[in-house]
């Protein structure tokens, strides 16, 4: 299963995390953990220079902050993240962030984005249930606006 489309179709149903990291689509490092999290060591991490993240949430939850934080330390050039139905990118090329800055510009986007998401509710776009992953899905709208990563969200059918 070297494959990164066959990697994706596995990760959509399995129920533990993963994380691998991929060189040109070759898996050179792989990891598993428990149904909401999965560990990996600062030296494993720097694998991820310049290489693409690939990780899974079952839960169905976007990129988590830490997520991003730790594809930023790495170095990676992408984090690619799939969930039972979604399929979140997240490119990054290089560009150098102040992480402490990052979490700042995050915080600010969350309360935009709470704004945002209690209208579309209000307004019956989105339903409650919803709320949370929409309100992530804007927050990483809005930083990749800021840090000019290109950023997208897509559902599996």
């Amino acid at each position: 299963m070297n494959k990164i489309n066959d990697v994706i179709s596995f990760l959509r149903k399995e129920n533990k995390e993963h994380l691998y990291i991929l060189d040109s689509g070759i898996i050179v490092f792989h990891t598993i953990g428990e149904f909401n999290v999965v560990s990996i060591s600062n030296l494993d991490l720097k694998r991820a220079l310049g290489k693409t993240i690939l990780h899974n949430h079952p839960a169905g939850t976007p990129p988590s902050i830490s997520d991003v934080v730790n594809t930023l330390k790495s170095g990676a050039k992408e984090l690619i993240l799939v969930t039972p139905y979604y399929l979140f990118n997240l490119k990054i090329n290089g560009i150098l962030v102040d992480i402490d800055d990052f979490e700042l510009k995050v915080k600010s986007a969350e309360l935009f984005a709470n704004e945002e998401v209690d209208k579309l509710i209000t307004k019956g776009i989105i339903q409650k249930i919803d709320a949370d992953i929409e309100k992530i899905h804007y927050i990483w709208i809005i930083v990749s606006m800021i840090y000019e990563f290109k950023y997208s969200r897509k559902q599996f059918n």
